[in-house]
């Protein structure tokens, strides 16, 4: 019978950045939502609410103020943008939608990360 031998890290070193990742994911997100802001602000016949409310939730989530609820309207977002089918939309593209959708539920049960205006009291 083989002893119970764990994995060790291979960088343990780099543990005391691990409040950035939720950092990193919301700036990701937030970028995500800028772009499909731009591809809506450039289309001839807009929606100005579509556009408006991935600024907002963007900023919003650039900046980490009120992330969870952020992260809740992104999901709204992207169910409405899912069942619109606009195909100039970012998230028209299951992959990227789905990578969106889980990152906001991430962040929607975890903390904003550093450099957030909403941090745990």
């Amino acid at each position: 019978m083989l002893p119970c031998v764990g994995m060790e890290m291979v960088f343990p070193g780099l543990l005391f950045l691990s409040d950035f990742a939720p950092t990193i994911l919301r700036i990701a997100v937030a970028l995500m939502l800028f772009s499909d802001a731009r591809k809506y602000w450039n289309k001839r016949d807009r929606w100005w609410l579509a556009d408006g409310v991935a600024l907002v939730i963007g900023v919003f989530l650039f900046v980490g103020y009120a992330t969870q609820l952020a992260a809740i309207a992104g999901i709204a977002y992207l169910a409405f943008v899912f069942y619109k089918r606009d195909r100039d939309s970012v998230f028209l593209d299951q992959p990227a939608a789905f990578l969106a959708l889980i990152i906001l539920l991430s962040l929607l049960i975890t903390d904003a990360g550093r450099a957030a205006f909403d941090l745990p009291f």
